[in-house]
């Protein structure tokens, strides 16, 4: 049940000079009421904002929004982008994304704006801060997984940085560009971009963000699977932050170093850093390190068998995430809660987890969450001895997992080639620089070429990824369809006549009989023909449903036809078959066309049991979105409120759920019944 994946966080600083003199900060703090609304004051509301933000992000914003209130009112263009610039951060680090990005983009309006008035003074200024606001824009896109969006900004960052000769902000660029190699598997490009930011920052003796560098070196090795060097590192950072009071950071490195012990098995040293983490995680207010702590916690307490406590702190995870509406999370965590009432052996709250965060993984199409909760319920099916469920459940966790194998391939090869592009982008945009100023028709010219190649080998990489995915898509639908013709002859050959002579033989057996045997052994051999058959026809029912030849109506409708005849005819009841006369080409999915099957055979064994009835219509009806399967008889009906074995029902109403059907039962006390099953034309 273990679903653990390393807090591995990569940290960006913007300006470390800032937080440097503690007493400074207070004098300031204490004084800022007796301050006239001057810019002098922006600037110190904008000082408290930047030396909360790494604190109490929250915080931060309230004074960079006061910082951005009197500019605002002074006309004070360089204060409004520090305050724009500030929120941003702090937006960034309490998860609010689309937030940040407005807060930037409304920012560089501004700048951009100074930057083409005559103020020539303050264009390094400008430049600097334009800087920043582009980094923390490609922070944003890197929390989203837009990679490439990433780089763009922070390489337009760090040509700005190049030119105004920015050593510190060089290093905060080689090392965000550092991070998305990470992100791209170039581990080794991602190395030699960190240790050259860790060179200049040990030069400046800028600490602070040597920190960043000991973390994101810390996690090349722990991808690794170097765990006790990428302690060594992140042991480096922690001592750090924890020096500047940066309580956010300090507890992201905490959770890394737990998560690098529980890789290792030391439990013990793994839960300790995970409640320090906890613990400063919930004063700060981070919902999103607050879930994931716990989850990993849950992880390690169900691990050591302390069950109680494991689902402690599940719930509470799983609480925090569906506060911030993460789904994907959700599903996760709703499985991991499943596997525990799997371990304590109450297979009812198991299948109730299980399937919700199945429903969760449906909801949002999330492949690794579905492949990690059919995984479980096989698992669970096969501990209630539920076996043809059993062997469903993990046909499907085989199709997803290897769907996950096939588009992590297409994943990295995309990423791969997104790395060469930008790559080559670098390279042209040094090339560019240092042309001059007398050439700068043939830049625009060149740049037009880069722009409509670029353009151009976008749309050749997305129509690759298309055919790549189409491709494996059709692979994986001809190597589940031979796997399913293999194991339907498998179990027909081997397991179906194996049946089938034990059958034969009890009813030899039996035949053979003199009358003065024992009773009892004459009543054996007749349980034994009739549960082997009980079990032949459900062994018949799964193998003709994992056959793909069986994948069409028309062979839907054959056996629907071929039961139905064989069942009404033995009661002497009159019956019709009302199915569409004409081909229909239709191919449905083995969970679909199984549960049908099963709603129609439910119904029409219910019909010849326990109707009374004379006559019986069948109908199968179709139209343009939706297939109507209808069954009536004229029987003495009955009361559902009434009965009271309703296993039959039940799963009817089950099994029409999960095809996303709608099942009607309309009965009455001798005034027959009518059940209809409405769901979508798959096809």
């Amino acid at each position: 049940m273990k679903k653990i994946s390393i807090l591995l966080v990569v940290l960006f600083f913007q300006q470390a000079s800032f937080a440097q003199d503690r007493h400074l900060i207070d004098s300031i703090f204490t004084g800022l009421n007796v301050k006239e609304n001057d810019t002098n004051k922006v600037k110190t509301f904008n000082l408290l904002a930047y030396d909360y933000l790494g604190k109490d992000p929250n915080t931060s914003i309230y004074f960079s929004k006061e910082a951005l209130k009197l500019s605002e009112k002074l006309n004070y263009g360089m204060g409004m982008t520090e305050a724009f610039l500030q929120m941003s951060s702090g937006n960034i680090n309490i998860g609010k994304y689309e937030e940040a990005l407005k807060n930037c983009n409304e920012a560089l309006k501004i700048v951009e704006q100074l930057l083409s008035s005559e103020n020539h003074a303050l264009r390094p200024s400008l430049l600097q801060q334009k800087a920043l606001l582009l980094q923390n824009i490609g922070i944003v896109y890197w929390h989203q997984t837009n990679y490439s969006e990433s780089l763009i900004n922070h390489y337009a960052s760090l040509k700005i940085r190049e030119e105004i000769k920015d050593k510190q902000g060089i290093a905060l660029s080689l090392n965000n560009i550092g991070i998305i190699y990470t992100e791209l598997y170039n581990y080794p490009e991602a190395l030699k971009k960190y240790f050259a930011a860790l060179k200049i920052r040990e030069e400046i003796g800028d600490k602070g963000n040597m920190a960043a560098s000991y973390v994101n070196i810390g996690i090349i090795y722990a991808e690794r699977g170097d765990f006790g060097e990428g302690i060594k590192y992140f042991s480096s950072a922690l001592k750090i932050f924890e020096g500047f009071g940066d309580k956010v950071n300090t507890a992201y490195t905490l959770n890394n170093i737990g998560s690098l012990y529980n890789a290792q098995n030391n439990t013990a040293e793994a839960l300790k850093n995970y409640s320090s983490a906890l613990k400063i995680q919930e004063e700060v207010g981070d919902k999103r390190g607050i879930a994931s702590t716990l989850e990993n916690m849950g992880i390690i307490y169900s691990m050591l068998g302390n069950h109680p406590e494991a689902l402690k702190n599940l719930f509470a995870s799983a609480k925090s995430k569906e506060e911030m509406g993460d789904k994907a999370g959700l599903a996760i965590t709703y499985n991991n809660i499943g596997n525990v009432y799997m371990l304590k052996k109450d297979a009812k709250e198991a299948y109730h987890y299980l399937n919700l965060g199945l429903s969760v993984a449906k909801e949002i199409n999330d492949f690794e969450a579905l492949n990690y909760n059919y995984l479980s319920l096989s698992e669970l099916d096969s501990t209630e001895g539920n076996y043809k469920q059993a062997l469903h459940h993990y046909i499907l966790y085989v199709s997803f997992r290897d769907s996950l194998y096939n588009e992590e391939n297409t994943r990295k090869l995309v990423q791969q080639q997104l790395q060469f592009d930008f790559s080559k982008r670098e390279a042209i945009a040094k090339v560019e620089q240092e042309k001059k100023d007398g050439i700068v028709q043939q830049q625009l010219q060149e740049q037009k070429v880069i722009r409509n190649s670029f353009i151009a080998g976008s749309i050749l990489l997305l129509l690759l990824l298309f055919l790549i995915i189409n491709r494996n898509k059709l692979k994986r639908t001809v190597e589940m369809e031979r796997m399913r013709s293999r194991l339907s002859r498998d179990l027909h050959d081997d397991i179906g006549s194996t049946l089938s002579s034990i059958n034969i033989l009890s009813h030899t057996a039996q035949s053979n009989l003199t009358s003065t045997l024992d009773e009892k052994v004459r009543l054996s051999l007749e349980k034994i023909s009739e549960r082997s058959q009980r079990l032949l026809d459900s062994m018949s029912d799964i193998i003709w449903n994992i056959n793909p030849g069986n994948d069409t109506i028309e062979e839907v409708m054959s056996r629907m036809v071929e039961y139905g005849t064989t069942i009404l005819e033995a009661k002497n009841i009159d019956y019709s078959f009302n199915f569409p006369r004409d081909r229909v080409d239709c191919k449905l999915s083995m969970e679909i066309k199984n549960n049908m099957y099963l709603i129609f055979k439910e119904a029409v064994n219910n019909l010849s049991k326990y109707s009374g009835a004379t006559i019986a219509n069948l109908s199968l009806i179709f139209d343009d979105k939706t297939i109507l399967l209808k069954i009536e008889d004229n029987g003495i009906g009955f009361n559902q409120f009434e009965i009271s074995h309703q296993g039959g029902l039940r799963n009817m109403q089950h099994r029409a759920e999960e095809i996303k059907g709608e099942i009607k039962i309309l009965s009455s006390l001798n005034g027959g019944t009518k059940i209809e099953l409405t769901m979508p034309r798959y096809c």
